[in-house]
């Protein structure tokens, strides 16, 4: 059974940064189970999550913050190796390739989206998670999701996903979840 590979852009990880310092997060949050469940499933090899290395480049503050737990929660994602991330490494080819979208493609993408484009094509992932620039920038990857997925990369928001095994879907019945603490019995 292959799994189904995934990329997640930079702004995945700095709204679980986000999340875990108790910050506002994007769109009251609706992204978190997924990004979660996404991380969960790579740790447990049941899907394969991939960044660029140039997300550790990117992801230096959440929303401005730079505390040391915020660096300690990218640094446990993003070069702890066991965040249920696989770095992609940018090379001279997926260099040229994320030059070669707007040469060769016509995608007008900012560079560093390019290049987490170049990574995901490269890396032969299924997804491309992202929500950077809804609604703002004509040089947005959501803007350029046609032209990506005739590159064989489908660009969807974290909740439109088709690669979360199902297992992970299936919600806990009540009878399944522990107690958060359980009492000792009191004698009778």
């Amino acid at each position: 059974m292959s799994t189904k590979k995934i990329y997640l852009d930079a702004c995945c990880f700095i709204e679980l940064a986000l999340d875990a310092n108790g910050k506002q997060v994007h769109d009251g949050g609706k992204f978190l189970w997924h990004l979660k469940t996404a991380l969960r499933a790579g740790r447990d090899k049941r899907l394969t999550v991939v960044t660029s290395l140039f997300s550790i480049v990117e992801c230096t503050s959440a929303d401005g913050d730079i505390s040391e737990e915020t660096q300690r929660i990218f640094r446990s994602i993003l070069t702890s190796g066991s965040g249920g991330v696989t770095p992609w490494q940018t090379d001279i080819f997926v260099l040229e390739r994320a030059r070669d979208l707007r040469w060769k493609y016509e995608m007008n993408l900012r560079p560093a989206d390019a290049l987490h484009v170049a990574s995901a094509i490269d890396a032969q992932c299924d997804e491309f998670w992202t929500w950077d620039g809804v609604g703002k920038s004509a040089k947005s990857i959501l803007n350029a999701k046609a032209a990506i997925a005739r590159q064989g990369v489908a660009v969807v928001v974290p909740s439109d996903t088709q690669c979360i095994p199902s297992e992970y879907r299936q919600g806990l019945l009540p009878i399944d979840q522990k107690p958060e603490a359980e009492s000792p019995a009191t004698p009778g």
